[in-house]
């Protein structure tokens, strides 16, 4: 089927709807009303009534609400540990020292992994492991090591309990 050809001119869009984001425009060949919902915008579509081929225009932007701008959370002058608690305590969260102090009776640096304190975590964890092969390669002394791991212990205990319950504090 060949394409009619075009008008001279081609018809005036009717204006775009301020509450919808459609736009309805009529057809060059035959003038029937075509709604461009943006989706097809700048391609060659078929007019549904004369099957004319056309561009439909792009739809004019709608307004958006004023938003204000808010600096990045990643260009905030406060330190690491702050920006941790405070994102914390804006969803809500707080850390249980009791739970802390728990934790390091599964393995010694747990509860300060809990409270975000990763590298105080590894190097008490990995004291104790220190601790526990010089007590292996040494048995004489073994008493010694043990009196050692238990006051490395009672120490992350605390720390992790003493930890959480500042955390919670500051964060408030």
């Amino acid at each position: 089927m060949p394409i009619p050809e075009m008008a001279s001119a081609p018809p005036e869009p009717i204006p775009a709807m301020a509450s919808a984001p459609f736009q309805q425009v009529a057809c060059p060949h035959c003038g029937q009303g075509v709604v461009n919902d943006g989706s097809q915008a700048g391609q060659l579509v078929p007019c549904p009534a004369c099957r004319g081929k056309f561009q439909l225009p792009v739809p004019q932007a709608m307004e958006l609400p004023d938003i204000e701008p808010q600096q990045p959370e990643f260009l905030n002058p406060m330190s690491e540990a702050q920006s941790v608690s405070q994102r914390y305590h804006r969803r809500g969260r707080s850390k249980s020292p009791i739970i802390a102090a728990l934790l390091c009776l599964i393995f010694i640096g747990l509860g300060q992994i809990y409270n975000g304190d990763v590298g105080k975590g590894i190097l008490l964890f990995l004291t104790a492991i220190a601790i526990g092969i010089a007590a292996f390669c040494q048995p004489e002394l073994a008493l010694v090591y043990f009196m050692a791991n238990l006051g490395l212990l009672l120490f992350s205990m605390f720390e992790a309990y003493a930890a959480a319950d500042r955390f919670n504090r500051e964060g408030r």
